[in-house]
């Protein structure tokens, strides 16, 4: 019966141990995909900024520029298509794209 019980405890050992390194192997996985991310808003927000000083020198009173009411409301119509489509980037590109500009022509 004792020698039962130890391979029985052996077993829910390796199983333990298993499920540790699965569990350690997902956690690096989503650290590497958190430096991803981590990577690629670093790198938009650059651009981001490089776009905005550009347009601040040709055109120092768009409302891009001078309005945060109105470019926190192209963030939030963005990130919800971005939502709403499934995490579809496509999505929050369209509503930059097409999201009207007070006083600003539109692109067709």
């Amino acid at each position: 019966m004792l020698q039962f019980e130890g391979m029985l405890m052996d077993h829910q050992v390796h199983l333990a141990t298993r499920n540790a390194q699965e569990w350690e192997t997902y956690a690096r996985d989503l650290e590497r995909q958190l430096e991803d991310i981590w990577g690629a808003n670093a790198s938009n927000l650059g651009v981001r900024y490089a776009l905005a000083e550009q347009l601040r020198r040709i055109d120092p009173a768009n409302p891009l520029l001078v309005n945060e009411q109105l470019r926190n409301c192209l963030s939030d119509a963005a990130e919800r298509a971005f939502f709403l489509e499934g995490k579809n980037f496509d999505a929050a590109r369209q509503v930059g794209l097409t999201f009207e500009i007070p006083g600003r022509p539109t692109g067709e």
